[in-house]
């Protein structure tokens, strides 16, 4: 009732919540005029389920809608918050009638967050909300919100006009998340090497390992890595997770697994490239714990501090926004950023560069709040350069240099401050044969 019926307005007016609670009422007379034997169920949010206007009284069935871990507290205090509930009216029949978390198949990471959108983070969401569901028997049911990727005119996020809670993906096509759920509720087998939606990887050479997952129902699982077995797992919550090391280049996983004596397999593939700063050709979502994947499959890797023979940046602070950008698809790359940053450094090899610098305004609204100038390896790129002022607010801009690395200097890209601090949003690093 509160999305199709009513929108709350920002200052509710004296008497508002008595009016809805007496709304209600009239409609619960309707239904049990209609069908006196028929249950009624009407779902609350959050705030609104404990509230003093006793709205939570007047159905049958109080559905919940529950975005704990996503919108508000922690993942563990779910179950928690309905024990306590529980423990206040035993005697009040409950169901979960929406939870859920957003993704995006470009985002991922081994240290997911709330809302980074990464598929990573709505898979930990749905295994520990889900457990925790299952885990209480008063609870009558629960619905994931949603089964697919549904247009939302006022989303803004990864992929604005999207609302991406689905299992599966706006075109259908099922997410990895969705076959946690087959390994759940269906009783045929389920085996699914969950990496599908994390197909293109990139790694630093000193940090290659990789975190596999499975869904299944199965009671174990064997995983092998080219054709070598990585080791064998009991099936907990449907799933299992295991770490790997994968090689440069293609790499075949393949799940095994056994039920009544009929063995079932899985077999899918990753593309991994393993870098190193020699190599030349680096790509930073700056700024992000996340890497990006874009539409030519190029991985811009999570932001990491300085170190010697490496990449990174010495000093700086983290910043995100979820408001969309404009003048690009790839929302993602500058929704993050590096504020307050002096210089960024590649330690590469000698050579001919191509340097791409991504820039967004995300923080201030108008001209004349941030201004600064930035070179490369000394060579001016950008001067008394106003975000604001000269594209406007969540407006991507691009802007590529060809650089000369000699004498092993490397390439450093430094940021000087006229007004306000710097802000980066990426950088890409394309050695040129």
């Amino acid at each position: 009732m509160n999305e199709v019926m009513l929108i709350k307005p920002e200052s509710p007016p004296p008497g508002y919540y008595e009016e809805i609670v007496k709304l209600a009422e009239h409609l619960e007379s309707i239904v049990k005029k209609e069908d006196p034997y028929r249950s009624s169920v009407m779902a609350l949010s959050y705030g609104e389920i404990e509230n003093e206007t006793g709205i939570n009284e007047v159905s049958d069935i109080l559905g919940m809608n529950l975005y704990f871990g996503w919108y508000y507290e922690k993942l563990e205090t779910f179950g928690e918050f309905l024990d306590g509930y529980h423990s206040r009216h035993p005697g009040r029949p409950i169901i979960i009638s929406e939870y859920g978390a957003g993704s995006d198949e470009r985002v991922h990471t081994n240290n997911p967050v709330a809302f980074d959108f990464s598929t990573e983070f709505q898979q930990v969401y749905h295994e520990s909300t889900f457990r925790q569901i299952k885990e209480r028997d008063y609870i009558l049911g629960s619905a994931v919100w949603n089964q697919f990727d549904f247009g939302s005119n006022h989303r803004q996020d990864t992929k604005p006009l999207i609302n991406q809670k689905g299992l599966y993906y706006f075109n259908r096509s099922p997410k990895d998340i969705s076959y946690f759920y087959k390994a759940h509720l269906l009783k045929g087998p389920v085996l699914h090497i969950a990496s599908r939606d994390w197909k293109y990887r990139t790694v630093n050479h000193d940090d290659n390992n990789q975190q596999i997952l499975i869904y299944s129902n199965l009671d174990s699982v064997t995983l092998f890595l080219n054709d070598s077995i990585v080791g064998i797992k009991e099936i907990t919550n449907c799933s299992a997770r295991f770490s790997v090391n994968l090689k440069d280049g293609i790499n075949i996983l393949k799940a095994a697994g056994k039920k009544d004596n009929i063995t079932f397999e899985d077999i899918a593939e990753i593309n991994n490239k393993i870098i190193t700063v020699k190599d030349g050709n680096i790509a930073i979502n700056c700024g992000a714990h996340y890497d990006f994947i874009d539409e030519s499959f190029i991985v811009w890797k999570e932001d990491q501090s300085y170190k010697a023979k490496n990449w990174g940046f010495p000093g700086g602070e983290k910043i995100r926004t979820h408001h969309r950008i404009l003048e690009t698809d790839e929302e993602p790359l500058y929704q993050s950023a590096l504020i307050g940053v002096q210089q960024y450094k590649f330690d590469v090899p000698d050579g001919n560069y191509l340097v791409q610098l991504c820039l967004a305004e995300i923080q201030y609204d108008y001209a004349g709040e941030r201004t600064f100038n930035i070179y490369v390896n000394d060579i001016p790129v950008f001067i008394n350069l106003d975000l604001a002022n000269e594209y406007g607010k969540y407006i991507a801009v691009n802007r590529t240099t060809n650089i000369f690395s000699e004498n092993n200097e490397g390439i450093t890209i430094r940021f000087e401050p006229v007004k306000g601090s710097p802000i980066i949003n990426g950088i890409k690093i394309q050695r040129i044969r």
